[in-house]
């Protein structure tokens, strides 16, 4: 299921269940760049310190920043080195691959009218989240789930799970999966079952 990216990406989509990986490949198959050592540190420009504002942040960011790439990058520098590596593989960008390209081709990838995920960028129905229950920390990991209704009749669309860890040096929370279950016609029940697709793995 290598794709939020993939679907975030194929990203997100297929799921970022509906996009060719070879799409966003194709895109930086050709990176060649001196590399980068992720660097798995909080974003000065989201709320890393209270998870649902990490989450919320994110997700207002992407429906009103039209930079898109910017948004991109800033989901990878508020990543664990896990999930960034893993966003990397679903897109088949090597460790030494170009930031900037690769938030590029997230960002590319989420815009597809036929991506589950374009939904974050405004490209579909118009939502309103809500975070129906308690976030759930343990010893350095929490869990946040984020609901997404259609603003226009109530209807649930998506149910989300955030998986976040806290950096050991820093502390502040950080991206370490991102569960998707979508409900609506086109894409339920995501990835071939009626649980929690794990949408960016």
């Amino acid at each position: 299921m290598k794709l939020l990216l993939l679907s975030l990406l194929s990203v997100y989509a297929s799921a970022f269940g509906v996009v060719k990986p070879g799409v966003v490949r194709s895109s930086v198959n050709h990176l060649n760049v001196a590399s980068l050592e992720p660097p798995a540190v909080a974003s000065p420009f989201l709320s890393n310190n209270d998870p649902q504002a990490l989450v919320s942040d994110f997700l207002d960011g992407l429906m009103h920043d039209d930079d898109t790439t910017h948004r991109m990058k800033l989901l990878l520098h508020s990543s664990t080195h896990k999930w960034r590596s893993k966003i990397y593989d679903a897109i088949g960008a090597p460790a030494s691959a170009d930031e900037t390209k690769v938030a590029t081709a997230l960002g590319a990838a989420m815009r597809n009218p036929n991506n589950q995920f374009a939904i974050l960028l405004g490209m579909a129905e118009d939502f309103e989240y809500t975070f129906p229950s308690d976030v759930v920390v343990d010893e350095g990991k929490c869990w946040v789930e984020c609901r997404l209704y259609n603003k226009k009749d109530g209807e649930l669309l998506v149910v989300s799970g955030w998986d976040l860890q806290q950096s050991p040096t820093t502390g502040a929370w950080l991206f370490d999966r991102i569960d998707w279950q979508d409900f609506r016609d086109a894409f339920y029940p995501g990835l071939g079952r009626e649980e929690w697709c794990r949408a960016f793995v």
